[in-house]
C-alpha cells in the first residue's frame, strides 16, 4: 500500500514540478520579458501549483498516518543541537525579511530517543510558518527542558496574533497558519493539522497560544522516549540500549 501511495504521489509531483518550474522561468524573465499582466497571471499558475503541492504534501501525510502506514522509527539524538541546525537553516531567509532568529536552548545537551526526522518536520515547518508569517520582529525557537522526561518545545513570532477565526480551524487538515489564514506559497507545506498528528505519532501533542497584538507561540509537547522506544526494547528483549538518553538534570 505504502509504494502505491507514493507512486500515486510521484504522479502528481512530477508534472506539477514541471508547471511551478516553467511559471518561475517565465516569471524571471529567462525566457523572454512579459508585460506587467503576463506577470501577474504567470505569478498566479505559479501559486495555484504551489498550494496544490502542498496539498498532495499533506493529503499523503495524513493518509500514511491514519492508515498506520507512518511509523516512529527511534534514534538517540541531542534536540538542541537539532534546533540549532533548524535555525541556521531559516537563517538566510529570515535575514532577507528583516527577522531575527533567537535561540532559547539549555546550555547543555539534550538527549531523546524518538523519530529525528519526524520532529526536525514538525519544528521546521512550524519555524517556517512563523517567518512566513511575521512582518517584523523575531521568530524564537525556545527549549524548556523540566527533566521529568518530555520536552516543551516552542516557537513563538511576533506577527501580531492570528485572527479568531484561522485559530478555530487551525487544527482542521489543511488550513494554514499564516496571514488572514492564507497557505504559504513555498516551504514543506504541512498543515498545523499535520503537525499535530505527527507530534501525536511521537506521544506528544501541538497546541497553539494566540495573543491578538501580540503574536502566536506553537508549543509542541514530546516525551523523550517516544513509543517506538517501546517496540524497540520488546523486539530486543532487553531495556537496556545503547540509543536511550541519559537523564537530564
Amino acid at each position: 500500500m505504502r509504494a502505491l501511495l507514493e507512486r500515486f504521489a510521484v504522479e502528481l509531483r512530477t508534472p506539477l514540478q514541471t508547471i511551478i518550474g516553467f511559471a518561475d522561468t517565465l516569471a524571471s524573465g529567462l525566457a523572454g520579458p512579459l508585460a506587467d499582466e503576463q506577470l501577474k497571471q504567470v505569478a498566479l499558475i505559479g501559486d495555484a501549483g504551489r498550494r496544490l503541492a502542498s496539498v498532495v504534501e499533506d493529503t499523503m501525510a495524513v493518509v500514511l498516518i491514519e492508515l498506520g502506514i507512518e511509523s516512529c522509527r527511534g534514534e538517540s539524538f541531542d534536540v538542541v543541537e537539532l534546533m540549532r541546525s533548524i535555525a541556521a537553516g531559516v537563517a538566510g531567509v529570515a535575514q532577507e525579511r528583516g527577522l531575527d532568529v533567537r535561540l532559547e536552548l539549555p546550555d547543555h545537551p539534550v538527549s531523546v530517543y524518538t523519530d529525528a526526522s519526524v520532529l526536525e518536520e514538525i519544528i521546521a515547518q512550524l519555524t517556517e510558518d512563523a517567518i512566513e508569517r511575521t512582518g517584523e520582529g523575531s521568530v524564537t525557537l525556545r527549549l524548556n527542558d523540566g527533566g521529568t522526561g518530555s520536552l516543551r518545545i516552542e516557537v513563538e513570532d511576533t506577527a501580531g496574533g492570528l485572527e479568531l477565526e484561522t485559530v478555530e480551524r487551525l487544527f482542521d487538515h489543511f488550513e494554514a497558519a499564516g496571514p488572514r489564514g492564507t497557505r504559504r506559497s513555498g516551504g514543506r507545506g504541512l498543515s498545523a493539522a499535520v503537525c499535530r498528528r505527527l507530534a501525536q505519532l511521537l506521544g506528544g501533542d501541538l497546541e497553539v497560544i494566540n495573543e491578538v497584538g501580540k503574536g502566536t507561540t506553537f508549543s509542541l509537547a514530546v516525551p523523550q522516549r517516544c513509543p517506538c522506544a517501546e517496540m524497540d526494547e520488546g523486539v530486543s528483549g532487553s531495556r537496556s540500549m545503547g540509543g536511550e538518553p541519559d537523564d537530564v538534570s
